[in-house]
């Protein structure tokens, strides 16, 4: 058989085998593409849902609602000792050195008031935002340790916003303003129960 018999024999075969080499191609490549380029599992989270149902934050904002009603009796007390001196000061003569020794006395009793109550608020305010961090920060390792045992790659926060059953022409200003921005601050407009993560948190949570 002469080289080029041979040649022309062996063409046929090469050109099929090309043919199939580039068949099979675009199929590996977008096959590559594909999991080169897979985007990540989402995930969703109701904080203020997890948040609620999270037994360390029930414990911490118990002792602050204690810290409130300690506060608030002692204010109502503090509130009729200052209606009594002012009774005092009303039916005393407006000439006598009683009265203006009362009215100084009311004076001072007025900003001891006010102080102890900017007091507290600014104190109060100090103690729940370390509360909300403690909490937070929980959260974050929870929400950091379930993502990544379920390999999810990307987790939003959702707010599932309550229908009221008042027609909106009822409805209060302050609610439809609420309700306004509830919308307007949405992140999430719908997700699907196979990307909720809330019942996994709250249970993560639970056993912390």
């Amino acid at each position: 058989m002469t080289p080029s018999v041979a040649c022309s024999l062996l063409l046929p075969l090469v050109a099929t085998l090309a043919l199939v080499a580039t068949l099979a191609m675009p199929g590996a490549a977008q096959n590559g593409a594909a999991n080169a380029y897979a985007p990540p599992r989402v995930g969703v989270v109701d904080i203020g849902k997890v948040v609620d149902q999270y037994p360390l934050y029930i414990k911490l904002r118990g002792e602050l609602d204690k810290q409130v009603d300690a506060y608030l009796a002692r204010r109502e007390a503090a509130t009729k000792r200052l209606r009594e001196m002012l009774a005092t000061v009303q039916v005393l003569d407006k000439n006598a050195p009683e009265r203006q020794n009362a009215e100084f006395q009311l004076g001072i009793e007025r900003q001891t008031q006010e102080f102890q109550q900017k007091s507290f608020q600014e104190e109060f305010a100090v103690a729940e935002l370390r509360m909300m961090l403690r909490v937070y920060e929980d959260l974050d390792f929870a929400i950091d340790h379930i993502a990544k045992k379920k390999g999810i790659g990307l987790v939003m926060p959702k707010r599932d916003i309550l229908v009221d059953p008042k027609p909106i022409a009822e409805q209060p200003p302050g609610v439809i303003q609420e309700r306004v921005n509830a919308y307007q601050r949405r992140t999430v407009w719908y997700a699907s129960s196979q990307v909720d993560m809330t019942a996994d948190l709250i249970l993560s949570l639970i056993h912390i």
